[in-house]
């Protein structure tokens, strides 16, 4: 068995893990990081079942509070509300930094990020209305095309 010397060892080369090794890198540029994936890179994790898209306020007149609320209710209010903060606050930089960043570019009208309502003509999985289109998408394979973006995006990064 070959043994690695690391500084860091991230469990999941999904969206979330490949985006830590990727801030882990420009954060400290010396950092000897090392992926494990349970299946084939880019073949595996939960960034390829997901509907599709990010959630993320980008536009009025939807708003944090709004998305909230959506979040909280689509999970039959047991959410932990605090997570759901975070999410909801930090989605916004996430869709922008996937595009400005990463080069992961989202579908567009008028130069913005064309979002979309998500779920059934605006109804969520637990049948509450949805008030505010907030869905970024990336067109057909758009699972896919994100984790692929992010493995180039790493495999620029210089290795020792």
């Amino acid at each position: 068995m070959d043994e690695l010397d690391l500084d860091l060892l991230i469990l999941g080369a999904g969206g979330a893990g490949l985006c830590a090794a990727l801030h882990a890198a420009d954060a400290s540029p010396r950092l000897r990081i090392g992926i494990v994936v349970k299946g084939l890179l880019g073949r595996a994790g939960c960034t390829r079942m997901v509907q599709g898209g990010y959630n993320a306020v980008l536009t009025p007149p939807d708003s944090l509070q709004a998305h909230l609320l959506d979040t909280l209710k689509g999970g039959g209010f047991i959410n932990d509300q605090e997570l759901v903060w975070t999410l909801v606050t930090e989605a916004p930089g996430r869709v922008l930094e996937l595009e400005s960043r990463y080069g992961c570019l989202f579908d567009r009208g008028k130069s913005v990020v064309r979002l979309r309502v998500q779920g059934d003509r605006g109804r969520h999985a637990q049948g509450h209305l949805l008030r505010y289109p907030r869905l970024a998408l990336r067109g057909r394979g758009s699972r896919e095309a994100r984790v692929t973006t992010l493995r180039r995006a790493g495999a620029h990064k210089p290795t020792r």
